[in-house]
């Protein structure tokens, strides 16, 4: 599996490009990615309070929201391609948010890459079958690279907690989240080491 420090210039360019073409969409595209998870995955709607709020305005509001932010920090990780220290601490701020879906990061990544293709295939510059192809694959690396060091910050955290819970020293409050899964004996797999 590559990583996204691995990726040439060519293909650095052309996932910038296809982050273009997104930009103007990014609610729309994230709505229908949160409402896709939510139909594939319905018990993933407990993690967000929104999805259970009987006032339909205030979910499509919220939804709305949360669907802009989770691009924006996609296209993020895209403008900022070039300098892997940006995906640190991106990764680290959505770990420490988003801990409890790590079962379901995998839902994420699939409807993710649903949606960003189904967008691409209406654009113009992305008509020939095989640049829309690899422009996928290249999103697919995103995701997997962004999930993949959540994990590991994820997994650093509980170690961190772990180790200082043994010597009966303060606990740091970084996230109140990781520490009430560490308390109740969450168990996390190991992040697959980085090529």
């Amino acid at each position: 599996m590559r990583a996204l420090k691995d990726l040439s210039r060519e293909e650095k360019e052309l996932l910038r490009a296809s982050a273009k073409s997104l930009e103007g969409n990014i609610a729309d595209i994230g709505c229908r990615i949160l409402e896709m998870i939510f139909e594939q995955t319905p018990c993933i709607k407990k993690l967000f309070h929104f999805s259970t709020a009987d006032d339909e305005a205030y979910r499509r509001s919220e939804m709305r929201q949360l669907a802009q932010k989770y691009m924006q920090a996609l296209l993020t990780v895209v403008e900022d391609v070039e300098d892997p220290s940006a995906l640190g601490s991106i990764t680290t701020k959505l770990a420490t948010v988003h801990c409890e879906i790590d079962s379901y990061w995998g839902a994420f990544i699939e409807c993710t890459i649903y949606h960003i293709r189904h967008h691409l295939e209406k654009d113009e510059s992305f008509a020939d079958v095989c640049k829309l192809d690899a422009v996928t694959v290249l999103w697919r690396t995103v995701m997997r690279d962004v999930t993949r060091k959540m994990r590991a910050t994820f997994i650093k955290e509980i170690n961190i907690i772990d180790a200082m819970s043994q010597q009966e020293s303060e606990l740091p409050v970084k996230c109140p989240k990781i520490q009430n899964m560490h308390q109740s004996g969450y168990k996390v797999q190991a992040a697959p080491p980085q090529r």
